[in-house]
């Protein structure tokens, strides 16, 4: 039932030795599991102080560690723990409660544990059974049963998320929307955190660019294609060198200073600022709105890397704008106003919050550049920006980027976890470093401040967040099929592909299922893919030059002509409709 009095109850059909074990397990003998099983366990003996200070230092088995979930890990020794005898006995339980499940249906009242739920009760018990961990753990058992009627929060967190895992509560599950949809694969000779965006994937991320290059330009961005790679020299000037070393891919020794050594680029900003270096620049240049669709690599730690959400190569709306300081609040409040929009636009602006992030002067990593006085008065200048803007923000102390403050918005998945998805950020310190000086007024050498920002974050975890939050049903505008064509006979899958031609010439994502399949199965397939529409074809509609669309959501829309439909679905699409 979900609870260890459940568990118990499935032991205690079972005879004296394992009923004895159980009674361990059940009421307030649970919450003292160690003495309660010497004191009514005959074959148990004292605790041993050795094998008390080996059990509680000996990690916990993957198994264990990860299966049980965040909320059933063990935290410290609440007892003392049992002797080797007294570990075979939780042992034997262990194994007939497995060999019980074995034998149990899959919907076995009243119980009623999943099957899909046997082997992680299989790799508990054995953890158990082969003394890997303490007895503690016998205590999570309880954790195994499946509730039979989930609180509706819970059914909703069933939704399978983009990133890979199909979450019930807290526990993961098998079962991978991004994958099933087939917009990514992962491949282990390829290595981790490097996906493989498949032709829809590609797409949807293909769409979202060219909508953000356009949009930019629009606000006057001039778009700049910079090189992947680059000499320590660069990194070393933006400070990335001595900060961020950890965190970037080297291509030769970083020590061996006789010798070139290249790294990958984790950033843009060193990159684009030899774009306003190119000549001499007078106070009438700016501000200089640069923006890129730049890759970027970042050797994240092995376990904090899954699915699209967090990868070692990443694409990002990426920009930087060169400005004077009179220009900074208004150009500040344009790079919000077009986050703000890009996000509202795709459908997670409502989920997001702001973080107004900021330095650690106690910082023990020696992790930000500049002095106190710089980082009082850029954090005192966006504290006042945030304010006149009426940005309602939280603190992040330590959450700052090296050379300036930022503002974070950060967005909250289905599961209550943040991540951020867009940063604002404002620099006067590495403008110093690049000597990128500009003639003001009155001829004199000025420094300008610099805004690092993006428009949508990383496209990869930006297309895993909408799979997850429109659960695989894309908006029109983005879905990477917009109209499938679903002929009745194959003698309309001519007329078909014609109508088809005329929808791909005005700009759709249009296909044709050509299969020998009943109309119900094609239907259904479209449907199981989450395309948007879906035209059925008969002979009827040929003869009278029409089509009968059916929305995923809608259902019939009715018979209308071809180009009755091509106006709704141009209407949908300019819109950018969340249908």
């Amino acid at each position: 039932h979900g609870s260890r009095d459940g568990v118990c109850d499935l032991i205690l059909r079972h005879p004296p030795p394992v009923a004895a074990g159980a009674v361990a397990l059940a009421g307030e003998g649970a919450a003292r599991l160690p003495c309660a099983v010497a004191e009514r366990v005959p074959a148990l003996g004292p605790p041993e102080k050795s094998t008390r200070e080996r059990a509680f230092r000996r990690r916990l088995p993957h198994s264990l560690e990860v299966l049980l979930g965040p909320k059933t890990r063990l935290r410290g020794p609440p007892e003392p723990v049992c002797d080797q005898r007294g570990m075979r006995a939780l042992g034997d339980v262990a194994f007939r409660f497995r060999h019980h499940v074995d034998r149990m249906p899959v919907h076995d009242a009243p119980t009623r544990l999943a099957g899909h739920e046997r082997p992680r009760v299989h790799r508990v018990a054995h953890d158990l059974l082969h003394l890997r961990a303490g007895p503690a753990a016998a205590l999570r058992l309880g954790a195994l049963a499946v509730p039979v009627q989930p609180e509706p929060a819970v059914r909703h967190a069933r939704r399978l998320d983009a990133v890979g895992v199909e979450r019930r509560g807290d526990e993961p599950r098998v079962g991978k929307l991004g994958r099933e949809l087939e917009y990514f694969t992962t491949v282990d000779c390829i290595g981790q955190g490097l996906p493989v965006l498949l032709p829809k994937g590609a797409r949807v991320v293909q769409v979202l660019q060219r909508w953000v290059e356009d949009t930019e330009q629009k606000r006057g961005y001039l778009l700049t294609k910079t090189p992947l790679m680059a000499k320590r020299d660069l990194y070393k000037i933006s400070g990335h060198w001595d900060h961020y070393l950890d965190g970037m891919f080297i291509l030769g020794d970083p020590y061996d200073e006789t010798k070139e050594c290249f790294a990958l680029r984790p950033m843009t900003c060193p990159f684009q600022y030899q774009v306003y270096l190119n000549r001499q620049r007078s106070y009438r240049d700016l501000p200089m709105r640069l923006g890129e669709t730049s890759t970027l690599f970042r050797n994240e730690d092995s376990g904090e890397m899954h699915g699209l959400i967090r990868v070692r190569q990443f694409t990002i709306s990426e920009g930087h704008l060169v400005l004077r300081p009179d220009q900074l609040e208004e150009e500040f409040k344009g790079c919000l106003d077009l986050a703000k929009y890009c996000l509202g636009t795709v459908g997670l602006l409502d989920k997001c919050t702001f973080r107004f992030s900021q330095w650690d002067p106690a910082n023990p990593n020696n992790k930000y550049e500049g002095t106190k006085e710089q980082w009082d008065h850029a954090q005192s200048v966006m504290e006042r920006i945030l304010k006149d803007l009426d940005v309602d923000y939280t603190v992040g102390i330590d959450e700052a980027a090296f050379y300036g403050p930022k503002l974070d918005i950060q967005y909250k998945n289905v599961y209550g976890k943040e991540d951020t998805l867009v940063t604002i950020q404002i620099d006067m310190l590495l403008a110093e470093r690049f000597g990128m000086y500009y003639i003001d007024e009155n001829g004199e050498k000025k420094l300008p401040y610099i805004i690092h920002r993006t428009s949508l974050g990383c496209y990869e975890r930006t297309l895993a967040y909408l799979i997850e939050e429109y659960a695989g049903a894309l908006p029109t505008w983005m879905a990477p099929e917009q109209v499938r064509f679903l002929p009745v006979t194959d003698r309309a899958a001519d007329y078909c592909a014609e109508q088809a031609k005329k929808l791909e010439d005005m700009g759709f994502r249009v296909e044709v299922d050509y299969r020998n399949e009943k109309i119900g199965r094609k239907i259904r397939d479209a449907q199981m893919e989450k395309v948007p529409y879906m035209l059925v074809v008969g002979d009827r509609d040929m003869e009278n030059g029409t089509v009968s669309p059916r929305h995923r959501a809608d259902g019939d829309l009715g018979a209308m002509s071809m180009d009755e439909f091509s106006a709704l679905l141009k209407q949908v699409v300019d819109n950018k409709e969340k249908k």
